[in-house]
């Protein structure tokens, strides 16, 4: 389970790192909600 949990959070930085807007917009998402 921590491998997983590993695995999820460089997933999660590269997406931050290639999609940075895309980000900006999920963030600004559930800010609305």
């Amino acid at each position: 389970m921590h491998d997983y949990q590993a695995i999820e959070l460089n997933i999660l930085q590269a997406i931050i790192e290639n999609h940075l807007s895309d980000f900006k917009t999920y963030t600004e998402a559930i800010l609305l909600i």
